[in-house]
This record gives structure tokens, C-alpha cells and sequence, in this order.
């Protein structure tokens, strides 16, 4: 069906898929992007005029939330242990909008994974912010650059160059930085 549409990779927002997954995508060409959890900033504390987003426990963010830390630990090692010889696993993210995590502290759970094994690009979330350590990003808002969702309403004739040069220039100058800190020593 994804061929049919001409598209060549598949999100798997906020899970993993089973093995079958990756092999029927390993035939048909398909690119896999898997990912393990989603707790946002509303599930810790909805806005109460929003019943509607109230989240049973109210649960705290990625690198305050002892279980759930070694959870995704633990379930990122899995899936490359499962499934990180299918040439379909070509993207592995924390999770989707992780908005009230540590990030600083998840960039260190990507960056060990990418010591291990670099065969896929990394990420450490869907929105909300792009670390230095990620490969790529999915998004619909960039911080400081702009949000490719909703402009100029449902449309699909926008064009959102300008917005995507910013927020590809935004991400090599982050990277830049990070790199002339890390091997040159300058800030």
C-alpha cells in the first residue's frame, strides 16, 4: 500500500513494530523509523480547561521519571538487538514531542547508542527541540526558526523553503559549534 502512494518510509509513531514489519519492508524498499514512547508537557500537566488531555498518572518527563528512563534504555537496546540487521531500520527516535524531558540527558542515551552502532541515523525527539547529537529531525515547529504546520492554512501549494533553509542553516550552525567545542576547544 505505502508504494501504491509513492512513498518510501514509514513512522512508527511512538512504537516499534514487530518483526514482520521489518522484513516485509526489507523486500519492498521501505525505510523504517521506530521509536519507543511519548510523554509531553501536557501529559504532566494538562491545561484545565482540556479534560479531554488529561493523561491517567500524570506522568513525569524522560530523565526524571526513573522507570520510564530505564524503560526506553532498555527497549532502544532491544530493537537493535532485534532488528538492527534489517536494512529497513534506517531511523531510530526516543519518542514523539517529548516536550518535558531532559534533553540534555537523553542526547546522552543517543550518543552511547551511536558509539555502539552507528548504522542508522538517531534522534532524540519529534518536535519540541534538535539536539547537536541528532541526525535528523521531524518536526512541525522549529524553535527560533518557524512551524510548517498550519501556514497558510491545509494546503498543499505553500512553499516552505524559506522556512526549511532557516532551519537547515540553524542546524549546521548548531553543529558547527558543537564541534569547534568538542575538537577545537572554542566556544
Amino acid at each position: 500500500m505505502y508504494k501504491s502512494y509513492g512513498l518510501n518510509h514509514v513512522r512508527f509513531h511512538s512504537w516499534c513494530p514487530p518483526e514482520a514489519a521489518f522484513e516485509a519492508a526489507d523486500k519492498l524498499g521501505i525505510y523504517i523509523q521506530a521509536e519507543t514512547i511519548w510523554i509531553d508537557w501536557w501529559m504532566t500537566d494538562p491545561p484545565k480547561d482540556r479534560p479531554d488531555m488529561e493523561t491517567k498518572g500524570h506522568p513525569n518527563g524522560l530523565g526524571k521519571n526513573p522507570s520510564a528512563d530505564k524503560f526506553v534504555q532498555d527497549e532502544m537496546q532491544r530493537m537493535i538487538d532485534a532488528y538492527g540487521n534489517h536494512p529497513s531500520f534506517v531511523m531510530l527516535c526516543i519518542g514523539n514531542e517529548l516536550g518535558n524531558s531532559d534533553f540534555n540527558q537523553m542526547e546522552q542515551w543517543v550518543k552511547k547508542l551511536k558509539e555502539k552502532d552507528n548504522r542508522r541515523l538517531y534522534a532524540t525527539s519529534t518536535a519540541r527541540k534538535i539536539m547537536p547529537v541528532d541526525d535528523y529531525s521531524v518536526t512541525h515547529n522549529i524553535p527560533n526558526v518557524g512551524g510548517t504546520y498550519g501556514l497558510k492554512g491545509g494546503r498543499s501549494d505553500y512553499d516552505l523553503e524559506k522556512t526549511i533553509l532557516k532551519a537547515i542553516f540553524q542546524s549546521l550552525h548548531t553543529k558547527l559549534v558543537s564541534f569547534r567545542f568538542i575538537h577545537c576547544g572554542q566556544k
